[in-house]
């Protein structure tokens, strides 16, 4: 079986060994940095201790293991509590109660929260739909190619259509654009769509490292729009405070809002009240500090 076919969500398995797991990373490898789109590798979790690296050609998939109660090894569950929901792929049964792999933590556990008991109760689940699978799946994965990139930039814009935002979505392109001729337009490098967070989706800046997949660590800014007493507005939210020179601190006077990051530094652009000249300054703002900033 060829190597190509193992995906992101697979249940997949050792032809030699027998061991089994899903399938959380399908890096590229060196060969396919080099031009040639190869994978050799998976990143595999069986459960909170179990997670290794296998090679692709290796792996086969396999039909989901019997986890008792109805469930199966890597079944797609929605974990309803309350008003909260959560999408997950089953790891355990025991008992009336279930673990599973979490797509925002990028593989499962996230820290000890699987040492501290992370069981959750069978009866509070229902059938994930077909688009909270999809999208369960696009946060668990790593890397993506640019056209998810600009299907999720898409995403976010019809978002704000749908909050009744789509005149400012209008007036955001030109100057996320301009700030694109700065930065450089390359999809899934110099910039992304944070849909694999927890957070909205919104369009973000990142710097090029060693390590693209890790989006969220070379992340430089990202923008949100949203609906204000005094009309829409754009909203800047840079990653680190020493990234700010003294000749654009004016336009970061909001710093340390936590409810987006712990060091998180932001600013609101009130579009009623900017003309386009001042849009264009801001934009030239942000390309002067992302490559003073540099990769950090």
């Amino acid at each position: 079986m060829p190597d190509s076919i193992i995906s992101v969500g697979d249940v997949a398995r050792e032809r030699v060994s027998g061991r089994f797991g899903i399938v959380t990373d399908v890096p590229p490898s060196d060969a396919r940095r080099a031009g040639k789109n190869a994978r050799s590798r998976a990143r595999l979790i069986r459960g909170p201790k179990e997670a290794w690296w296998s090679g692709c050609a290796g792996l086969e998939q396999m039909v989901p293991a019997d986890l008792g109660g109805g469930f199966r090894f890597g079944q797609f569950v929605k974990r309803i509590s309350g008003d909260k929901k959560q999408t997950g792929m089953m790891l355990e049964y025991a008992g009336g109660r279930y673990t599973m792999l979490c797509a925002d933590a990028k593989c499962y556990p996230k820290g000890t929260k699987y040492a501290a008991g992370k069981w959750y109760r069978a009866d509070e689940t229902a059938e994930a739909s077909a688009g909270e699978r999809d999208l369960f799946l696009f946060k668990l994965n790593t890397i993506h190619t640019g056209a998810e990139y600009a299907a999720n930039l898409a995403a976010a814009r019809a978002k704000w259509d749908r909050e009744g935002l789509g005149e400012a979505s209008k007036r955001f392109m030109p100057f996320w654009k301009r700030i694109l001729l700065g930065v450089g337009d390359n999809p899934g490098v110099t910039w992304g769509a944070r849909l694999r967070t927890a957070y909205s989706p919104a369009p973000s800046i990142n710097f090029y490292t060693e390590h693209p997949e890790e989006l969220h660590d070379n992340m430089f800014c990202f923008f949100d729009l949203s609906k204000e007493p005094g009309g829409p507005a754009l909203s800047v939210f840079l990653k680190k405070a020493a990234w700010i020179p003294e000749r654009a601190a004016a336009l970061f006077p909001g710093n340390r809002d936590k409810k987006f990051y712990m060091d998180g530094h932001w600013t609101m652009i009130p579009l009623a009240h900017k003309n386009d000249e001042e849009l264009s300054a801001v934009a030239d703002a942000l390309i002067d500090m992302y490559k003073s900033a540099g990769v950090k």
